[in-house]
């Protein structure tokens, strides 16, 4: 879960970092578009910056509310998408215009998709792994006495006053804690 979450919080902050430098690109475009071209040419070269990013949306709306560029996600997307909003002026407005970015998270909801069901089947595999290896090693360790058991159940009581040598355990393969036990029966 921690993995999961912090490469979520990772994302996030790429997204986030994503939005900065498109906004500092807008800044840059805008401004040196103010100085070498015409007022109608910010939509076609905000349409030409947007070429090739289907995951990013774009507005801009000038200093008097009109809508100079708009090319937002669409609806299902805009909802779960970043939204970056800033200030500017553009071609020398006297009210700042206002631009709004929004990035597409649904390439990093796939890819977290994906790490979270990696995270489950390496889950389950380590914990198959961790419960195989603890029956071998419990079965490796009660060996021992699965002899002891099998020592014991041959035996057979004495009734005749035969040799008590012969009911005896064998205690040399047996670990030192059931040594006592040994000593004791015998």
């Amino acid at each position: 879960g921690t993995l999961y979450l912090g490469f979520d919080w990772t994302l996030e902050q790429r997204r986030h970092e994503t939005l900065a430098q498109k906004e500092a690109a807008v800044r840059d475009l805008l401004a040196e578009s103010s100085e070498t071209h015409r007022p109608e040419a910010i939509p076609h070269l905000l349409q030409d910056m947007l070429a090739g990013h289907g995951d990013l949306g774009m507005r801009l709306v000038d200093g008097q509310g009109r809508i100079v560029f708009s090319r937002l996600l669409p609806a299902a997307v805009t909802s779960r998408a970043p939204t970056h909003h800033f200030q500017l002026n553009v071609s020398g407005g006297a009210m700042p215009s206002q631009v709004t970015l929004q990035l597409d998270p649904s390439a990093d909801r796939e890819l977290l998709n994906r790490v979270a069901w990696l995270l489950f089947v390496a889950a389950l595999c380590g914990t198959v792994a961790i419960s195989l290896g603890g029956r071998l090693l419990v079965r490796g360790s009660l060996a021992p006495l699965h002899q002891l058991v099998a020592q014991t159940s041959q035996m057979m009581p004495d009734t005749q006053g035969g040799d008590p040598q012969s009911h005896r355990l064998d205690g040399r393969a047996q670990p030192a804690e059931l040594q006592p036990l040994i000593a004791q029966f015998n």
